[in-house]
């Protein structure tokens, strides 16, 4: 009986041992397989000028990008060097319109991302503060710069300026072709960001496939090709879903000299069931808030509309 009753008493402990052993194991396994990113949480927000936007950690080297930073300009462009033997242009301007550098340091600040993408760049003012953050603050990164580099709608018409030549928008026509990416290529190179910025001159929609035929997201995206309303919601639906869960979307020109601007971003925002946070003419969507759906916010499409046209994006 004594013998039964010590056999049993082993067998419990021993039971309890590989019991104690196999949930340590399974700790320590989800441990290491914890995602890098840290996912958005009311805690990880920042009250910074009140816009709330998602802190997360993340790095790769300079010039890549992709989950496993796997990704460079050699991911687009295999063989080719595209800043090999480039000559920058002694005339090349950075004339645009952005605001100052500080709005894209404190964005890179909160989100941390491993990847930036902007569509529609022209010259690349925003897109050099951008790159110069990133590179500044996070040592590693790369920005996808998304343009034709023909030039949107309002630098043929030349409805801004009644038909007279804008040196603001001088396409630099060469025998009917425009050649401003040249100038945007010899302020990349001047800045020394060619280790950062990897161009893609082509159209909005053939950029969205490359990256997705990649499997590529980014982590902050800025909208800011075609101002007219059919072509923000189209740039719009496109790239959002090509955005990380964490992600920031990121718009200009929200006031009432570009109404397609306004009426696209307010639209999905409230199709969305999301705010939209505004200063001075930028504007953004948090991409936490659509797949938490943490909180449905009761601005209507007017109200959104209204408050552009109001000026109440205060800087």
């Amino acid at each position: 009986m004594a013998h039964r009753r010590l056999t049993w008493y082993v067998a419990i402990l021993s039971t309890f041992s590989l019991t104690l052993l196999v949930a340590r194991s399974v700790s320590a396994n989800q441990r290491q397989e914890e995602p890098f990113v840290r996912e958005f949480s009311p805690a990880n927000t920042s009250s910074a000028q009140g816009d709330g936007l998602s802190t997360v950690a993340s790095k790769c080297p300079l010039g890549h990008f992709g989950g496993e930073c796997q990704h460079s300009l050699k991911s687009f462009y295999f063989e080719h060097d595209v800043y090999g033997q480039f000559q920058p242009l002694k005339d090349a301007s950075l004339s645009g319109w952005s605001p100052g550098k500080s709005f894209y340091e404190r964005l890179v600040h909160e989100v941390h991302p491993k990847l930036i993408v902007e569509v529609g760049v022209w010259r690349g003012l925003s897109l050099v503060h951008l790159a110069e953050s990133l590179k500044e603050i996070m040592s590693g990164g790369a920005v996808i710069a998304v343009d034709t580099w023909l030039g949107a709608p309002e630098f043929w018409n030349r409805r801004h300026t009644n038909g007279a030549f804008d040196t603001e928008r001088d396409l630099k026509w060469k025998h009917g072709y425009p050649q401003v990416y040249y100038d945007f290529l010899s302020n990349i190179a001047m800045h020394r960001l060619k280790d950062v910025v990897v161009p893609l001159p082509v159209p909005s929609v053939i950029a969205a496939q490359l990256l997705r035929e990649k499997d590529i997201l980014a982590d902050i995206l800025h909208i800011d090709a075609a101002h007219e309303y059919e072509s923000v919601r189209e740039d719009i639906a496109t790239w959002f879903p090509l955005l990380t869960n964490h992600g920031i979307l990121l718009g200009d020109d929200f006031n009432e000299h570009w109404p397609g601007v306004v009426k696209a971003a307010c639209e999905f925002a409230h199709e969305s069931k999301v705010k939209v946070y505004c200063s001075g003419k930028k504007w953004w969507i948090k991409k936490a808030e659509v797949v938490r759906n943490a909180e449905t916010y009761p601005e209507t499409i007017e109200s959104c509309i209204s408050k552009a046209y109001r000026l109440e994006c205060k800087d």
